[in-house]
């Protein structure tokens, strides 16, 4: 907090200024998040090639999945090796060089003023080997590095400025949210919530300001558009495939966050460590090659999934991309599971539609606005953060008349999922893990 002995003058000249900063800020987590991805996707079309698909209604640039789709298995699998080898590599000499000042868990204690806050220098060597992972098409969520990124340089920029530096991380952050997913008012319910920076109002307020500042800088300057497709049928056939695609999409993400934790538990980890790490990079890197749709974050796969359904399909947004990410993240290579996290939870209710119709189930046509559902309730169950669930997806497809079906599904989901931590917790002895650097 500033210094309650200043003036008044003085406090609200240090208001301006850093009101100023963060403007600033938010220019440059905009920006840097616009450079990130336009830079991954002009590196992956000069590795693999630009691909087109012959379905009409997918865009064939900036496509992860259909440039892996474009050439050998073998050459897919050699290029997602590589990157996640190097990608590891400048990963653990970022850890060495700064461990105590990196991660989402870090931001989030230096947004509520707790800590020696987050290292810049250092956050932007591990976002780089993000972006080394992102520029082979892995099965990876990219927007954790910028993310962090943006929370760091909020810190940073705020060091100089008598107890605005949490305002200012928390600024930067939503700052990235708002850019990253097109969801401002997510962007606050995300570092209030999931970062638990409600306590402190001035923090909140900068979120708010950061998010709306960077949200129309996106739209207007920096070609931002609706991440996802509108609903496509009535509200009564979204309420009914909702309804069926809610407990599939509860035990998909469930068992995503499962495979995470235990993942990186293996006793193989301290007995074979370097065994340990190739097998999962051979399994990333396999996977990815094997099902092309698992490919990049999932928001292709996604867009895709609006447009055609398949077996095929489905099988690579739920089974593989459960498999490539969870490898990939054991590899010790970082990146985020809120976009792979929803295009599992898609793909679980499109496994659930397609056995439905080939037992000669009548269903509406619309499948894409079950998979929303699902969406939803996988932001509820990943990140145990309702609001931010019932909002976010919602904001994805700029359609807020669908808050309602979605409040209904998360809340029920929630309900669940608290059910089951309960009983997870009465067997293990051990507190739920909210937070995870990942959960971006």
């Amino acid at each position: 907090m500033p210094d309650s002995d200043t003036s008044p003058l003085r406090r609200w000249g240090l208001e301006g200024i850093t009101l100023l900063v963060l403007a600033l800020v938010a220019f440059i987590a905009a920006e840097f998040a616009h450079k990130f991805r336009e830079l991954i996707f002009y590196v992956l079309d000069h590795i693999y090639g630009e691909r087109t698909s012959t379905i009409e209604g997918i865009n064939n640039k900036h496509n992860a999945t259909l440039v892996v789709r474009g050439i050998a298995s073998f050459k897919v699998v050699l290029i997602i090796a590589a990157v996640i080898t190097v990608s590891r590599f400048i990963s653990k000499a970022a850890t060495r060089w700064r461990h105590e000042r990196l991660g989402l868990e870090t931001i989030s204690h230096a947004a509520n003023g707790e800590g020696e806050g987050p290292s810049v220098r250092a956050t932007l060597l591990r976002s780089s080997a993000t972006l080394v992972a992102s520029f082979g098409a892995t099965s990876i969520g990219r927007e954790s590095a910028i993310l962090e990124a943006g929370g760091a340089i909020g810190f940073f920029a705020g060091r100089r400025l008598r107890g605005m530096a949490p305002a200012l991380a928390a600024g930067g952050i939503a700052a990235a949210f708002a850019t990253a997913y097109h969801a401002p008012i997510g962007a606050v319910i995300y570092t209030a919530g999931h970062l638990g920076m409600w306590k402190n109002r001035r923090s909140v307020v900068y979120s708010a300001l950061g998010a709306s500042f960077s949200y129309f800088i996106s739209m207007k300057y920096l070609k931002g558009h609706i991440l996802f497709p509108h609903t496509q049928g009535s509200v009564r056939n979204m309420i009914i495939l909702g309804s069926i695609a809610l407990i599939p999409a509860l035990i998909g993400s469930r068992l995503f966050l499962e495979m995470r934790e235990r993942v990186g538990k293996l006793a193989m980890h301290k007995t074979h460590p370097r065994i340990s790490v190739v097998v999962l990079i051979a399994i990333a890197a396999l996977t990815v090659a094997i099902a092309p749709m698992s490919a990049g974050n999932g928001m292709e796969a996604l867009r895709a999934a609006a447009i055609t359904t398949s077996i095929g399909i489905a099988l690579a947004m739920s089974f593989a991309r459960m498999i490539a990410v969870t490898a990939t993240l054991g590899a010790k290579v970082p990146g985020g599971v809120f976009a792979p996290s929803m295009t599992v939870a898609a793909g679980w209710a499109m496994l659930t539609f397609t056995a439905l119709h080939a037992m000669g189930v009548h269903l509406p046509a619309t499948w894409w606005d079950g998979m929303l559902v699902a969406m939803a309730v996988s932001v509820a169950v990943s990140l145990r953060t309702p609001l931010l669930a019932v909002v976010v997806v919602a904001e994805m497809i700029g359609q807020m008349s669908v808050l309602p079906i979605f409040a209904v599904a998360v809340g029920i989901a929630t309900l669940i999922n608290r059910r089951i931590d309960k009983y997870q917790e009465s067997r293990t002895h051990q507190p739920i893990h909210v937070m995870h650097d990942e959960d971006a």
